[in-house]
């Protein structure tokens, strides 16, 4: 799932890159949780407000 989230975030056009954490041990719920970090491209270079680019994936990752 990892993946086929990672590549719904890179085929946005403002979206640079993208790291994830998935799993892990204790924490914040432990093997059930993942993180993602989106790098957008600067600001004067996107075609959208980073809450643009927030919504647009969000419709996105409901298919997920």
């Amino acid at each position: 799932m990892q993946k086929k989230v990672t590549d719904i975030v890179l085929e946005d056009p403002d979206v640079v890159s993208v790291g994830a954490s998935v799993g892990g041990a204790g924490g914040w719920g432990g093997r059930n949780s993942a993180q993602f970090y989106v790098n957008l491209k600067p600001e004067e270079e996107r075609s959208a407000t980073s809450l643009q680019v927030i919504d647009r994936l969000r419709l996105k990752m409901r298919a997920v």
